[in-house]
């Protein structure tokens, strides 16, 4: 790998650090009401009958009493969620923000509900703009010899991005509609195939996915044609991400290999393996949730990290070299790892980490081996 593992957990550590010392404004707060109608809040550390000193975030304002109209003593907390108002009306995203994740863990579970409506509110704004924008959060070449007139956007790549941004946003439908004279224009290309499976699947038509799928997979369909939905979902992702399907020599292609799956993780192995395995990686991919501080879109993986487990070394070497750690597939990136069984508990934290970090914030190289 270009970047070693414990480098990467050195970073993940400081990120941590970072999201639990931000500092956020006054336990106690109050709040100025001005006879012009505006508010300041902050704390009231002075008042006469000429004026009123009010603390806030950006430092001591003086206020003629004249101008005063009353004064509202709240609690901190419900304090926290003037702050943040002023703060978002001011522009200072960051800051509003921080201020309102604190006010979400207030005790006051009037607070609290609001705070959390306010942050739901600002992610649905964003996914409204990012709608509006138009791209997925990873770049993918448009297949090479793609054919046709575009029927949405100016190009075919625009129309393709379009796809693949309405499944990263889990929109089936709107995928279909997309996909349907891209299809029809270039029949049987592997990765139209897979998006459309994709967009089936979210669709909530599972036996048109498994079609889809298997199609995408070609001569190799007939090795995998009566596995689960998840497993043949699997094997054409890797395939359209670039991977030669090996029966030998890729996990979970052969008839005697035996797949566990959870919500972020699917685990390969020779042998049979214990069905709470991939659970684990559910229960790491919790608890680095709740230290990065991430969303719930933002923690999704959907199965994306991928483990071929082997007893021994006689095994590991037979899978051939090892995979690259992170490829790109049409739908998002692609974590896949060969490695011991008693390799795994040191492993899967720090690709559990990296996994969820790279989806959080994309940006990262597309491929590191």
């Amino acid at each position: 790998m270009d970047a070693p593992l414990h480098t990467f957990a050195r970073l993940a550590l400081a990120l941590a650090l970072v999201l639990v010392l931000v500092a956020v404004g006054s336990a106690r707060a109050d709040v100025v009401h001005l006879t012009n109608g505006r508010r300041v809040s902050g704390e009231v550390v002075r008042e006469n009958e000429k004026e009123v000193v009010i603390k806030t975030p950006q430092g001591r304002v003086t206020l003629p009493r004249r101008l005063v109209d009353r004064i509202e003593r709240q609690s901190g907390d419900a304090t926290l969620l003037e702050l943040a108002r002023e703060r978002l009306a001011a522009g200072a995203r960051k800051e509003g923000e921080a201020l309102l994740r604190k006010a979400a863990r207030s005790k006051d579970a009037g607070v609290a509900s609001r705070a959390k409506a306010r942050l739901a509110s600002l992610e649905a704004k964003d996914r409204q703009r990012a709608r509006k924008k138009g791209g997925p959060r990873t770049s993918f070449a448009l297949p090479a010899k793609l054919q046709g007139k575009p029927t949405e956007g100016a190009t075919l790549q625009e129309q393709f991005d379009r796809v693949r941004f309405a499944i990263d946003y889990r929109d089936g439908p709107r995928a279909l509609g997309l996909l349907k004279s891209l299809r029809a224009q270039n029949p049987k290309r592997p990765v139209l195939e897979y998006l459309a499976g994709r967009a089936h699947e979210l669709a909530g038509d599972s036996a048109a996915a498994k079609t889809a799928f298997l199609s995408a997979l070609g001569s190799d369909a007939r090795r995998v044609k009566g596995k689960d939905l998840g497993w043949i979902k699997d094997l054409a992702r890797r395939a359209v991400a670039g991977e030669t399907i090996s029966r030998k020599s890729t996990p979970g292609a052969g008839t005697n290999w035996y797949r566990v799956a959870g919500t972020h993780a699917a685990v390969y192995s020779l042998h049979e393996i214990d069905g709470r395995l991939a659970s684990r990686f559910d229960v790491l991919a919790a608890r680095a949730r709740r230290v990065f501080d991430l969303r719930a879109r933002d923690s999704d993986l959907d199965g994306r990290i991928l483990i071929g487990l082997c007893v021994d070394r006689r095994e590991l070497r037979r899978l051939g070299e090892a995979p690259p750690l992170r490829v790109v597939a049409p739908d998002g990136v692609l974590w896949r790892l060969n490695c011991l069984a008693r390799d795994l508990n040191r492993e899967a934290p720090l690709l559990v980490a990296r996994a969820l970090l790279a989806r959080a914030v994309p940006g990262t190289p597309e491929k590191t081996r």
